[in-house]
């Protein structure tokens, strides 16, 4: 009986949540609502946001996720977003990923005993996207653990309660901006 396998595994999904905190890797499932919303019209089109954050970092980081529930009328897709350059340098569209991987450790304590062991992990990473889609209707989370826009290359560490103006750009052309909240999760 083999007690290592879950001790290997719990250290390793600990390992790759710590990794991708600054992009919501931390698995905690629910957020708590924002009450703030916005809508951009255009050409009687509309998209809604509501629950825009922003994850708050350290000192050190050089890097923040940002969050939101978006909602198109209309089929459309996000295209980029942008912040002013006191915030962070650039932004970037990205999608948390989930990839499996299997390792075989092997011991030999002798000419007579030996013992292998196979792993299955999952390993979280990122990925940058060129859009994110919306179809009609349909509620589209940016949320830790998928979508995000990642702020990069930070001014400054961003503060629990810091107010960030956000622009969003989608596929039919229409800009807004909305402002996210620092928030500690």
């Amino acid at each position: 009986m083999n007690h290592r396998r879950p001790l290997f595994i719990t250290t390793a999904a600990l390992i790759a949540t710590g990794t991708l905190s600054a992009c919501g890797g931390s698995g905690s499932g629910t957020t708590t609502s924002s009450s703030s919303s916005s809508t951009a019209a255009s050409g009687g089109e509309q998209v809604a946001v509501t629950e825009p954050w922003v994850r708050a970092t350290a000192p050190s980081a050089t890097t923040a996720a940002v969050y939101m529930m978006l909602k198109s009328e209309n089929t459309d897709a996000l295209m980029g977003a942008s912040v002013p350059s006191t915030v962070a340098a650039s932004t970037e569209l990205h999608e948390t990923t989930s990839t499996s991987g299997t390792s075989t450790t092997s011991m030999s304590g002798g000419s007579t005993t030996s013992m292998s062991h196979t792993s299955t992990t999952a390993m979280l990473g990122m990925k940058q996207v060129m859009s994110i889609p919306l179809p009609a209707g349909k509620s589209v989370q940016l949320a830790p653990g998928g979508y995000h826009i990642m702020l990069m290359k930070l001014a400054k560490p961003i503060t629990s309660g810091e107010q960030i103006p956000v622009t969003l750009r989608f596929a039919k052309g229409k800009t807004m901006t909305v402002t996210v909240v620092g928030r500690s999760e």
